[in-house]
């Protein structure tokens, strides 16, 4: 079971906008939906996870974790985006549990995915977290590998456009590495 998380999805954080204003949360609620669909097609089970439950970012987390135990997911991956006041700022990055070889692997098969489907996108790569760093509540807590996707920033205009004009392509690439990590042909 591959768990498809909606980052920002709690109703008092939708998350950064894009160049254009459209939300994180909102803009991967579509991503999720193109994914779960392509997942679906190849034959793999997998489960949209949004409106995270809690006020605050640990509650949330505790809920989603208890999520994921529920569904007995094998994988987890957050949908975010990047942004930044400097709009020279671009490029995905893939971020694991510091202490999770498994999460350094399903990091590196979507790093890998990405690199080959968007190679005009800069690759910032694998970033590990540990505990002082934002996102370390999700890919440290989780009951399963995790991984949180920054696929570019919706603060700079040729990474927003790139991505935005190729939804489909970014869910493929998504897909792909999720499937290399479990082993099945993309």
């Amino acid at each position: 079971m591959i768990a498809i998380c909606i980052g920002h999805g709690r109703p008092v954080d939708q998350g950064a906008d894009s160049i254009e204003g459209i939300s994180e949360e909102a803009w991967n609620t579509k991503i999720a939906a193109k994914l779960a669909r392509i997942l679906t097609e190849r034959g793999h089970a997998c489960q949209v996870i949004g409106d995270y439950q809690g006020r605050t970012y640990g509650q949330a987390m505790r809920w989603i974790a208890n999520q994921l135990a529920k569904i007995k997911a094998t994988c987890a991956i957050e949908l975010h985006f990047n942004s930044s006041d400097d709009p020279k700022s671009h490029g995905h990055e893939w971020l694991y549990c510091g202490v999770s070889n498994n999460g350094r692997a399903l990091a590196a098969k979507l790093d890998k995915a990405m690199r080959s489907a968007f190679p005009q996108l800069i690759a910032r790569g694998l970033k590990a977290l540990t505990a002082k760093d934002n996102g370390w509540g999700y890919v440290y807590g989780t009951p399963c590998p995790a991984v949180i996707a920054e696929p570019g920033f919706g603060s700079n205009q040729i990474d927003w456009d790139t991505l935005d004009d190729h939804q489909e392509a970014y869910a493929t690439a998504l897909a792909d590495g999720l499937i290399a990590w479990i082993g099945g042909k993309p």
